[in-house]
């Protein structure tokens, strides 16, 4: 699958341990995790993240958002 190589390339390239790509899902905000790259990948994938998570906010808001956590 194309998405799952491009997520796999970019957890390479950025020597991170897991890297995800959600899309939205229904009409609250929320968004899914469609594929996942890395030692968790099975836990993480189809997990729905609500409309007060950070990637939610961010793609709500199409800004750049900074944390510290």
């Amino acid at each position: 699958m194309v998405l799952e190589s491009i997520v796999t390339t970019v957890r390479e390239m950025a020597g991170a341990d897991l890297v995800t790509l959600a899309v939205p899902v229904g009409d609250r905000g929320e968004l899914v995790i469609e594929v996942a790259s890395g030692a968790p990948a099975e836990q993480v994938h189809g997990l729905v993240l609500p409309a007060t998570a950070l990637a939610a906010k961010v793609f709500e808001s199409g800004e750049t958002i900074t944390s510290d956590a």
